[in-house]
C-alpha cells in the first residue's frame, strides 16, 4: 500500500489526489474488514504526501460578472450558484433537478459525483451530517435557475454536458474554465474551489454571522470555519476601544 501511494506521486498525481485516492480505498477495505473478508486494512498507519496550502483567491461580485459572462452560457447559472453559493465542485456537478424546489427558493445538498481520475461515480449521500444540507437561494438565483432548467439538455442532474452527461472536473476546467479565465482577463491560477472562498468572503462583507456561514458552506465545526475565514472578519478592536470610551465617561460623569 505505501508502495502505491508512492508510484501514484512518482507518476506525477497531486498530493491532494493521491489522499483521495487512499481515501476511497480505504473507505472499500474498511468495509471488507467489517465483513470479514479480510482481518485487517492494510491502509493503517501508510505515510501521505503533505499538501502545501495555497493562498486563497477571491473574486469580487464584479468580477463574478466578468467571468459568468466570459464562460460558455450553458455554464453561466453554474458559476452563479458556486459564487453565491459557495458549494463545492462535487456537489454542484452531483445535483438532481429534484433536489431543487423553487417555489421555495432552496436547494437540498444530499449526495455527490465523486470523479477519480478515469472513473466517475454518484454517491447518494454526502460523508457527513454537516455536508447534508438545504440553503436559500437568493431571488436572482432561482430565476436563473429556473430558466436553466427550462433550456439545459436532457438529465436528472442540474449541470450536465451539452449532451446531457456527467460534467467532470478535468475535462470543464480545460474546456470551458480556463478560456473563461483568459477571455475575462482574470487570474489564470483561479480555481473553481476559489468560488466557494468567494462565496464566503462575500456573505461575510455583507455582515453574515460564523455560525451562517458554517452552515451554508457544510462546515463540521465553527472551528474550520473561522480558521479558514476568520482573517476576513473585521477587527472588533476598534469597536471594543469605543464601547469601553463610553463606559469610561459614564463613570467619570456620576
Amino acid at each position: 500500500m505505501q508502495r502505491w501511494v508512492k508510484e501514484l506521486g512518482e507518476a506525477g498525481v497531486g498530493p491532494d489526489t493521491v489522499r483521495r485516492c487512499h481515501r476511497l480505498l480505504k473507505t472499500i477495505l474498511a468495509d471488507a474488514v467489517e465483513e470479514r473478508m479480510i482481518s485487517e486494512s492494510p491502509c493503517r498507519r501508510i505515510s501521505l504526501p503533505r499538501i502545501v496550502r495555497r493562498e486563497q483567491l477571491f473574486l469580487t461580485a464584479g468580477e463574478v460578472e466578468q467571468l459568468a459572462g466570459a464562460i460558455d452560457a450553458l455554464y453561466t447559472p453554474l458559476i452563479y450558484t458556486a459564487a453565491y453559493l459557495g458549494c463545492r465542485w462535487g456537489e454542484l456537478a452531483g445535483l438532481k433537478r429534484e433536489n431543487i424546489d423553487l417555489k421555495r427558493r432552496e436547494i437540498r445538498i444530499v449526495g455527490t459525483l465523486q470523479d477519480l481520475g478515469r472513473d466517475v461515480s454518484y454517491v447518494d449521500e454526502n460523508k457527513t451530517a454537516s455536508s447534508r444540507r438545504n440553503i436559500s437561494l437568493p431571488a436572482f438565483l432561482a430565476e436563473l435557475l429556473e430558466k436553466h432548467l427550462a433550456n439545459a439538455p436532457a438529465s436528472e442532474f442540474v449541470f450536465v454536458r451539452p449532451d446531457g452527461t456527467w460534467l467532470r472536473r478535468t475535462g470543464f476546467r480545460r474546456a470551458e474554465w480556463k478560456p473563461a479565465l483568459a477571455a475575462a482577463g482574470l487570474d489564470p491560477a483561479l480555481r473553481f474551489h476559489d468560488l466557494r472562498h468567494t462565496a464566503a468572503g462575500l456573505l461575510i462583507a455583507q455582515g453574515a454571522h460564523p455560525k451562517e456561514i458554517q452552515a451554508r458552506l457544510g462546515h463540521a465545526s465553527i472551528t474550520t470555519t473561522l480558521n479558514t475565514y476568520g482573517h476576513l472578519w473585521p477587527s472588533l478592536g476598534a469597536q471594543l476601544d469605543a464601547k469601553i470610551k463610553v463606559v469610561f465617561r459614564q463613570a467619570r460623569a456620576q
